[in-house]
């Protein structure tokens, strides 16, 4: 029984979506209609679907008369989506500390619990979509569409750096990582809006400053260039 357009849509979607993010599809590369219709087993027409959705999401680049490529990552453009996320993760953990039901926070425990697992196995294609779902849990508890839809697109942005940068991390720095989500759940367990908001700028910052440091070994060694 042939699959509806709608499913099969969705699937060329997800199915791109994550070659892209982990880097399956490196960035620069060009995407080709036929080559990725024969890899994924879908029709022409749902494939180019998918990557016009990509190309809103600005995942991928469409230039005329050349074809479509995977985005670049700017780092301009990084640091602007890292001052994004802050505002939307400062403001949804001061709320969520006060509102968030001890069923929300033991989901966010269970999540923090599975990132271990992950971590523990060097599985870091479902460690990071687990810290993206511990993320997006915190901004759901707020009941706003428009916050979650905002937030989705920044997180989907920043994962492909979130991909490089833990899969160079050792497990030490991945173990602080994850402890620091803990200090979140803490926060919120404690009904502090305070030290949730600490904790998610320490988590944040964390992450920006462990950027720069690896942005800037990778210049010292002629490994990327400016942008």
């Amino acid at each position: 029984m042939k699959a509806p357009p709608k499913l099969l849509r969705e699937k060329a979607y997800t199915l791109l979506k994550r070659k892209i993010v982990t880097l399956e599809y490196p960035v620069g590369s060009q995407l080709l209609e036929q080559e990725i219709c024969e890899e994924l087993g879908i029709g022409r027409t749902p494939v180019r679907e998918a990557l016009q959705r990509l190309a809103a999401e600005k995942l991928v680049t469409i230039i005329p008369r050349r074809g479509m490529f995977v985005s670049e990552i700017n780092f301009w453009e990084l640091q602007r989506l890292i001052e994004a996320r802050l505002m939307v993760d400062v403001f949804c953990a001061r709320t969520a500390a006060s509102i968030a039901s001890p069923v929300q926070i033991r989901a966010l425990k269970d999540l923090v619990g599975s990132a271990q697992q992950w971590a523990a196995e060097r599985r870091i294609p479902d460690l990071l979509e687990t810290d993206r779902r511990f993320h997006l849990h915190i901004v759901a508890f707020l009941e706003n569409p428009f916050i979650s839809e905002t937030a989705e697109k920044i997180y989907d942005q920043m994962f492909r750096t979130w991909f490089l940068s833990f899969s160079r991390r050792t497990g030490d720095e991945i173990l602080d990582t994850l402890n620091e989500h803990l200090s979140i759940v803490e926060a919120l367990e404690a009904r502090n809006p305070d030290t949730a908001e600490r904790a998610v700028r320490r988590h944040v910052e964390n992450y920006r400053r462990k950027l720069m440091q690896e942005d800037s070994a990778a210049r010292n060694m002629g490994c990327v260039s400016g942008g």
